[in-house]
């Protein structure tokens, strides 16, 4: 019964076993879900909803008047409205800024952001 402790420690010392362990992305930001507000030609408007306990009556509250608005690179196949929850190897990853014209003709400046791996 002794042997086993005693020849686990032998791989360990001399490095049999090779563990590596996955590190969290440094460039991640806060957020897990987001609110598409408006599918454009090359990615999306969207608000990344804050981290809260959430009701489902008031997530797209939150989101909104919480959120913070970016642009989403990746545009795959989002709708208007549409929720997206990142799955735990998924981060948003700020990538830039993007401008574009409001309704009201100014000009507006939001960060850019894509979904990466949150593990590196």
């Amino acid at each position: 019964m002794k042997k086993i402790p005693m020849i686990l420690l032998f791989f360990l010392v001399f490095g049999f076993f090779d563990v590596a362990f996955a590190e969290k992305n440094p460039e991640c930001i806060r957020g897990r879900k987001f609110l598409v507000a408006q599918v454009l030609e090359r990615g999306v408007l969207a608000y990344v909803c804050p981290i809260v306990n959430w009701h489902d009556y008031s997530v797209k509250t939150d989101c909104i008047f919480n959120g913070q608005l970016v642009f989403l690179t990746d545009n795959d196949n989002y709708v208007d409205e549409q929720i997206v929850k990142l799955n735990r190897k998924q981060c948003l990853v700020e990538k830039g800024t993007y401008q574009y014209w409001a309704k009201n003709d100014t000009r507006k400046t939001v960060r850019k952001v894509s979904i990466e791996n949150s593990r590196i």
